[in-house]
């Protein structure tokens, strides 16, 4: 039995169906491309718009760097030129000091030695102090030695000039006299001096020894030497010149007891036999005092040794 066909006029009306459908699947296709294209592209110009943005505020920020960049070298350039400043104030400085060092000081001579006037130093000032001079010995039974006398004190002001060696010399003590049987005399203390070569410029004479006691009679205490020595500086032919000078001479002893040496007022203005230091006993004597004269049977006592301080810039 032969199939029934269906009708081709349902066929053709399912295709045309088929055909609807196909194009408004079609249609719905395009317009979901249509859609997504449209979505990247505003998506992609934001991005666009992003980068466009993150690139001007790299651009700016670099700018900013460049800027701060520029300002660090302008600071780095000034901090150069302050250290430089500093470094060369700190010299000059360090200049000013030892140029102040080199003019302003002072030393002590407690021995004889030479001396070089500092650099940038034209005047000095001096206080020398002559050794004072040896007790005398004391009798072997009943009669005691005499005091030895002090070393004279004398100040100076000095011209100079830088670099020229001085030499300092500072006097001893006078040897102590011997006692007993045939007691003896103390001997002379030592003259305090500054001297430029052979010529001496300024001198505190020594202190004059303590006598001998006998068999009738007590030492007598040593006497004060007068004048205090002070030699001019030689000018033309030395380059010192002595300015000023004021002196004391030694102050002499009495019975036993020793002199000691004298001061010179504060402001070295003038002078007075005046003495210092504790003479009642020998250990407490100070510089340029004489020695104590000896007990009976006993040796004296050694004058005390004088000193010379220099100072200059005051």
């Amino acid at each position: 039995m032969l199939g029934v066909f269906p009708d081709a006029s349902i066929i053709d009306e399912e295709l045309k169906e088929i055909d609807a459908i196909l194009k408004t699947i079609n249609d719905e296709l395009n317009n979901i491309n249509n859609q997504s294209l449209s979505d990247i592209q505003n998506q992609l110009q934001a991005i666009n718009s992003e980068l466009n943005s993150i690139n001007s505020a790299i651009n700016s920020a670099n700018s900013e760097l460049n800027t701060i960049d520029s300002e660090l070298n302008t600071i780095d350039s000034e901090l150069n030129t302050i250290n430089s400043t500093v470094n060369t104030i700190s010299s000059t400085l360090s200049s000013l000091q030892s140029q102040y060092s080199s003019r302003h000081g002072s030393v002590i001579f407690s021995s004889t030695q030479n001396w070089t006037v500092p650099p940038g130093v034209y005047r000095i000032k001096a206080l020398l102090v002559a050794g004072g001079g040896g007790g005398g010995g004391g009798y072997s039974s009943t009669y005691v030695g005499g005091g030895g006398g002090s070393g004279g004190t004398l100040y100076a002001d000095i011209m100079v000039e830088p670099g020229t060696e001085l030499i300092i010399i500072v006097g001893g003590g006078g040897s102590p006299g011997t006692g007993g049987a045939s007691p003896t005399a103390g001997g002379y203390g030592g003259a305090s001096a500054i001297q430029y070569g052979n010529q001496q410029i300024a001198t505190a004479v020594c202190g004059q020894p303590g006598g001998a006691a006998t068999s009738s009679a007590n030492g007598s205490g040593g006497g004060s030497i007068s004048p205090v020595g002070q030699m001019p500086g030689l000018q033309g032919s030395t380059p010192t010149v002595l300015v000023v000078a004021y002196g004391l001479n030694g102050n002499a002893g009495s019975g036993q007891t020793p002199g000691t040496a004298s001061i010179i007022n504060a402001t070295f203005t003038g002078a007075a036999n005046v003495n210092y230091g504790q003479n009642n006993n020998q250990s407490n004597l100070s510089f340029g005092a004489g020695g104590f004269g000896g007990a009976v049977n006993s040796n004296g006592q050694p004058g005390i040794q004088g000193i010379v301080i220099i100072w200059w810039g005051d």
